[in-house]
């Protein structure tokens, strides 16, 4: 019963991380309109009641049949369901790319369905510059063995990752001791940047960010790599108490983000009441997808234990990493995509969920080799 209850839960949680980490460019299950908004179909009928299948699937009778999806907004994978006709047939198709739907059209794979329905994942990652159009043919473009024509498809979903101008991997603020002078250093990482004009550094003395003082006097300005940036701003102008501090991001189209605040307290001996910033909190995997190894980043506010598991998506734990007595602080572990015997895993989706004290957070990843 347990099992099922945390089967349920990542299913559950899974429809809400999706979202999360990827958004949907087509989630078509093919139970609506017939054909779909912006498909193309040349011949493809809609099926019933064919075993292990919704009530609709796409048949494919013929080896001149197409079905085409609407222009993709720089798609990042596809998944998609198949399976043969009948014991009687073996039905090896493709699915293949092109910028225009009279092409040239470039080969991503070569498929032969089975008897049972089957899930597939594609990598289009190479293809995550530009608009394209991606179709599922009998018989390919390119040089191949001879298709069958007896075929069925399903669930097609095509994702692409939201732009994140700034994947920040840590934020701090330290009181630093000298001869003649006390003053707080504040430094932050970044992952990646993306279009982003520049920092600034605000301060306040209540948690209230609307009326902080901004700490330098011009802006900031950002790298703009995929590479890990450090920064760092000195705040000389320090007073008893508590000071909490924000980190502005402004993007080059205008909007901005903003993360914090982390604290500093410092009493009448200008000594400070340690503070580690951050919150307990499993970030977001990367990269994602990934092909041989990825990185899980995560974040203690205290001394605790950790625990990392990566599920599949039938619930069953794949991999586990423990770590007790852990210090606050900010942390990455590598995986690579292997089980805990040392066996590669399949291609597809799997889920990561980290516990520590009180706290569980779940990420979704793809495994794309």
């Amino acid at each position: 019963m347990k099992q099922l209850l945390f089967v349920i839960m990542l299913l559950v949680l899974s429809v809400t991380f999706v979202h999360a980490d990827f958004l949907y460019l087509i989630n078509e299950d093919f139970e609506g309109t017939w054909p779909p908004a912006g498909w193309y179909v040349d011949s493809t009928t809609r099926s019933t009641a064919q075993s292990n299948s919704p009530t609709h699937s796409v048949y494919f009778d013929s080896y001149t049949d197409v079905l085409r999806t609407p222009l993709l907004e720089k798609p990042l994978f596809m998944t998609f369901w198949h399976r043969w006709y009948s014991y009687s047939y073996l039905s090896d198709f493709f699915v293949e790319i092109s910028n225009s739907t009279s092409g040239p059209w470039t080969t991503l794979g070569y498929f032969v369905a089975g008897s049972v329905w089957d899930e597939e994942t594609i990598n289009l990652s190479a293809y995550n510059e530009s608009d394209v159009y991606i179709r599922f043919v009998l018989q390919g473009s390119s040089a191949s063995p001879e298709c069958t024509k007896k075929l069925y498809i399903d669930d097609v979903a095509v994702y692409t990752c939201p732009v994140v101008p700034v994947e920040l991997a840590s934020f701090t603020a330290n009181l630093v001791h000298e001869v003649d002078r006390n003053y707080v250093e504040i430094n932050w990482t970044t992952h990646t940047e993306t279009q982003v004009a520049g920092y600034n550094v605000l301060r306040n003395y209540s948690l209230d960010s609307a009326d902080a003082i901004q700490l330098n006097a011009s802006l900031i300005e950002a790298t703009n790599t995929s590479n890990s940036t450090d920064y760092s701003i000195i705040d000389n102008d320090i007073e008893t108490g508590t000071i909490y501090y924000w980190l502005q991001s402004n993007d080059f189209n205008g909007s901005i983000q903003m993360f914090g605040p982390i604290s500093v307290t410092v009493n009448a001996d200008n000594q400070t009441i340690p503070d580690s910033g951050i919150s307990t909190l499993l970030r977001d995997v990367y990269p994602n997808p990934f092909v041989s190894q990825t990185n899980i980043p995560f974040q203690l506010n205290t001394k605790s234990d950790v625990k990392l598991d990566i599920y599949n998506q039938k619930g069953q734990l794949v991999w586990t990493y423990t770590k007790s007595n852990t210090d606050g602080g900010m942390y990455k572990v590598e995986w690579n995509g292997k089980d805990m015997n040392g066996k590669s895993l399949a291609n597809g989706i799997y889920f990561c969920k980290m516990t520590s004290d009180n706290y569980m957070g779940l990420k979704k990843l793809v495994l794309m080799k």
